[in-house]
């Protein structure tokens, strides 16, 4: 319980000022207390355990309280390991995966398939099937499959309704380029305008985000861009917005 308890002993004197409605029933009963508070306190010493002594009056308690609790809380979630939002993003993303995991029954063809595409020099692959069908049950359970196999590997998944801004594409182009920045150790700030983020190189094998407006040429000035060579596979489920 070391950590996780807290005690709190009343000062004697709130009870005495308020009669016998605040005080033991009978004799017996206050030998009783006694020696339970004396029980605490020797717990608490021994393991150890804070215990707080002689709080005045309720509202003093509600604050010693509140003042445990917060530093309990900071001690086990200190601000400084709270994860960024790309990061819960991405954990809110696996979440999605890893519950799609669960009762999945594969067939190989399809993770063969699969398989083959990522390691071909091909466009991306649009997997198409009805709603309900288990098409992100799929890539999920390919998708930690291949990570499993080929831990070197960058792999994003992005559900459409798993997160509340899952379904807006300029959040989507955006977190693909934050995640292939911070995977290359690129400190480069993100492009903040749509303008900038549709610059993207398309060559190479870069993501080519699709739009109703035609790509820059001079799509190799974009500074945010890191130089390495890229063979890109985008998995889409089409059932779900795209």
């Amino acid at each position: 319980m070391a950590g996780r308890a807290f005690f709190y002993l009343r000062d004697p004197a709130y009870a005495q000022a308020r009669g016998s409605d605040c005080l033991s029933e009978s004799a017996e009963a206050a030998v009783q207390q006694t020696n339970l508070k004396a029980a605490i306190r020797k717990a608490c010493a021994a393991h150890p355990i804070p215990l707080r002594e002689n709080y005045p009056d309720p509202r003093r308690l509600a604050e010693l309280m509140v003042e445990d609790l917060q530093a309990a809380i900071e001690n086990d979630y200190p601000k400084e390991a709270i994860p960024d939002a790309l990061t819960r993003e991405a954990r809110e993303h696996e979440a999605f995966a890893e519950i799609r995991r669960r009762t999945y029954i594969g067939r190989p063809d399809y993770f063969e398939r699969l398989d083959r595409h990522a390691m071909d020099d091909g466009g991306p692959l649009v997997l198409l099937g009805d709603s309900g069908g288990g098409k992100s049950a799929l890539l999920a359970n390919w998708a930690a499959r291949w990570r499993e196999q080929h831990p070197q590997d960058l792999i994003i998944q992005h559900y459409i309704g798993s997160t509340p801004d899952s379904a807006d594409h300029w959040r989507l182009m955006r977190r693909v380029i934050e995640e292939i920045k911070r995977w290359t150790d690129d400190p480069e700030e993100v492009p903040h305008s749509h303008d900038d983020l549709l610059k993207t190189p398309s060559r190479s094998g870069w993501p080519r985000f699709g739009a109703r407006r035609s790509r820059p040429t001079d799509a190799a000035s974009s500074s945010w861009t890191p130089s390495i060579n890229w063979r890109t596979r985008i998995e889409r489920d089409s059932s779900v917005g795209y």
